[in-house]
């Protein structure tokens, strides 16, 4: 059936009075999630920091990547995600405790503050606006 079957007609009512754009973007993730080969797994994609930088590629509505330290370095920055397509949703996690990743509030990356991952707990959430932008949709620091 589906999240999209299982959800009532008065939450997606109540959902589309909170803002047009946000329950638009609440639509297309269940139907991502609906079709499971639209999104990366957890954990399934561990990309290193180079330059600051990673490259996704593909197309996915919702991408879980898991981020190391260029060289296994103790920390790293992370200011540059490119070849995400518009809309997608990225979520970020650290590869190891023992390695800090920090995302920074960039040109590139729009987020309230720079986002420390020293924990392969803690997570930021960001949606691609194309041409390698993205905005913070959320975090959690939970390690």
């Amino acid at each position: 059936m589906g999240i999209a079957g299982t959800l009532s007609a008065r939450s997606l009512a109540a959902l589309k009075k909170i803002s047009s754009p946000l329950y638009y973007e609440i639509l297309k993730m269940i139907k991502a999630i609906d079709s499971l080969d639209d999104i990366t797994a957890p954990g399934s994609t561990e990309l290193t920091i180079s330059s600051g930088s990673i490259a996704v590629s593909g197309i996915k509505s919702i991408r879980y990547l898991i981020v190391d330290t260029e060289d296994n370095a103790a920390s790293d920055e992370l200011s540059s995600i490119t070849g995400a397509g518009v809309g997608e949703i990225i979520i970020l996690s650290s590869a190891s405790d023992s390695r800090i990743v920090t995302v920074k509030n960039s040109s590139n990356l729009n987020l309230q503050a720079n986002c420390i991952l020293n924990s392969t707990s803690d997570k930021i959430i960001l949606i691609s606006l194309g041409g390698n932008i993205c905005d913070e949709m959320g975090r959690s620091s939970n390690g």
